[in-house]
């Protein structure tokens, strides 16, 4: 019985680590726009966006960002954004 116990502790613990995604949010207001690569800098991070247009510096915006690089780290070419907001700038 301990031994069955142990073993289902194990497979949970590496299916919990499978899983395991590099996701964080970015907020802040737009501090530059790279139209040629469609890429907004918030927040330090160039972040890849369709419909780069609709963007202006001093825009304020919030979005969850996945990076599929090894470990902890930030890699430009890893980041995936999966949710971006435009919020309302209360200086326009």
């Amino acid at each position: 019985m301990n031994r069955f116990v142990m073993i289902l502790l194990l497979l949970l613990a590496l299916v919990g680590c499978a899983g395991e995604q590099n996701a964080f949010h970015v907020e802040g207001p737009v501090e530059e726009i790279n139209e040629q690569s469609s890429q907004i800098y918030v927040d330090g991070f160039w972040l890849p966006v369709k419909n780069i247009e609709i963007y202006n510096v001093g825009d304020v915006i919030s979005a969850e960002v996945e990076s599929t690089a090894e470990g902890d780290q930030y890699v430009p070419g890893d980041i995936k954004v999966n949710k971006i907001k435009l919020n309302e700038n209360p200086e326009k």
